[in-house]
């Protein structure tokens, strides 16, 4: 009966001493890929979930500190029951400072964000008018197209996975804001990083 919690605790710290041998990050420049699902907001209403992708470089040092910087295009979309019509697509371009927990296989990370975006934005109405039963009929569409450009700072945070010695995954969650405007980003997503 002795040997069932030795076994569990055996299997239970493999990962980690695994994780403890690791050998240190090596320094160097990276190239980043990376793909978004993300949550828009301005200072008036949510403008739609959508996709966001982009890439960059990035260098990370053999410590705990990385900088990485890239350019995002995304998109989004909201459709209301009353036929408006949200569409919201744009550019950003940011740079990052990250802060690694440890240098082992799995990395927990923090990173601050700061940058520059661009939205271009068209919001769509339906113009109705009375029909022959009384119901509302559309009869156009009204439209209003602007662009707004944005300063904007943020965090994250996630795990570096290193897959092999010049390959990660970077699984992350983060919030952008940007001001005057106000628009909040909330993002999920996946960066891949290759080392040379």
């Amino acid at each position: 009966m002795r040997f069932r919690p030795l076994l569990v605790t055996t299997i239970c710290l493999l990962p980690a001493a695994a994780l403890a041998q690791a050998p240190p990050t090596r320094s160097g420049p990276e190239v980043v890929g990376v793909f978004l699902v993300s949550h828009l907001t301005d200072d008036e209403s949510f403008l739609g979930l959508g996709l966001a992708a982009g890439g960059g470089i990035g260098y990370r040092w053999r410590g705990r500190v990385g900088v990485e910087g890239r350019v995002e295009r995304f998109s989004h979309t909201r459709n209301f029951d009353s036929g408006v019509r949200f569409e919201t697509d744009g550019t950003r371009a940011l740079g990052q400072v990250f802060y690694y927990w440890s240098d082992g296989n799995a990395q927990p990370f923090v990173a601050g964000a700061f940058g520059v975006i661009k939205v271009d934005g068209t919001r769509r109405f339906p113009v109705v008018q009375p029909g022959p039963t009384g119901a509302p009929v559309q009869i156009g569409t009204e439209e209003f197209s602007g662009t707004l450009t944005d300063k904007f700072w943020g965090a994250s945070g996630g795990v570096r996975v290193r897959v092999t010695d010049r390959f990660a995954l970077r699984p992350e969650a983060g919030l952008l804001w940007s001001v005057p405007n106000n628009f909040i980003d909330i993002r999920f997503g996946v960066a891949a990083s290759i080392g040379w």
